[in-house]
C-alpha cells in the first residue's frame, strides 16, 4: 500500500474513532490557521491525556480537584481530632480521590510531571485505604469494601504505569519527580 492510501486509512480511522472513543481526540477544536497533523492525530488518540483541552473542560476538572482538595482537608481535620467523620478509610478514601482529581486536572493543562507526582501519591493512599479497610473488616466494614478497596489499588497502579509510558511518549524526564515523591513518601511512613 502506498503512503497516501495510508494516510488516507489512517485519517478514515481517526474520523470513525473519535466519535466512539470515551474522550474524542477532536473536542478542543485547534485555531484555523492550525490545522492538527495526522501525526498529532493518532497521538491523541494513543495519548488522550496528551491532547488539547478544552477552557470549560479545564473548569471542570478545576472545581472538582478543589472540591476534593476541601474534602480531604475536613476529614484529615476530623481525622486529626478523632472525631467522627474522621475515620481512618474516609480519609485514605479522600486523599485517593483528591491527588486522583488533581492528576486529571494536572493533565489536561499539559503538567505531565505534576500528572505523575499526583498519581504516585494516589497509589499510596489507595494501598492504605486497602491496609485501613482490611483491617477494619472484621468489626464493622462490609466485605465488599475490601474488595473494592482492592480494586482501586490495582487501578490506580494501573493509572502510574500509564502515567510513566505517557511520561516518556512527550519526552519528560520524571527522574526527579520520581525520587522526590520516593523521599515525601519514607517521611510519612
Amino acid at each position: 500500500m502506498t503512503r497516501s492510501g495510508l494516510v488516507f486509512l489512517a485519517g478514515l480511522f481517526v474520523a470513525m474513532a473519535g466519535a466512539t472513543t470515551r474522550e474524542s481526540a477532536m473536542a478542543a477544536e485547534p485555531p484555523a490557521d492550525k490545522t492538527p497533523t495526522m501525526e498529532s492525530r493518532l497521538r491523541d488518540l494513543e495519548y488522550p491525556e496528551l491532547r488539547k483541552r478544552s477552557t470549560e473542560e479545564i473548569e471542570v476538572l478545576k472545581e472538582l480537584a478543589s472540591s476534593a482538595d476541601e474534602t480531604f482537608k475536613r476529614v484529615e481535620i476530623l481525622f486529626n481530632n478523632g472525631s467522627k467523620g474522621g475515620e481512618a478509610e474516609k480519609k485514605e478514601f479522600a486523599g485517593l480521590h483528591a491527588q486522583l482529581a488533581n492528576a486529571e486536572l494536572a493533565w489536561a493543562e499539559g503538567r505531565v510531571k505534576d500528572a505523575y507526582a499526583h498519581t504516585f501519591r494516589a497509589v499510596r493512599y489507595a494501598d492504605r485505604y486497602v491496609r485501613v479497610v482490611t483491617a477494619t473488616y472484621e468489626s464493622d466494614v462490609p466485605f465488599e469494601y475490601v474488595c473494592d478497596a482492592q480494586v482501586r489499588l490495582a487501578k490506580t497502579k494501573l493509572q502510574l504505569i500509564r502515567a510513566e509510558r505517557v511520561a516518556k511518549a512527550a519526552n519528560v524526564d520524571l527522574t526527579e519527580v520520581k525520587r522526590s515523591e520516593k523521599e515525601r513518601s519514607k517521611g510519612e511512613e
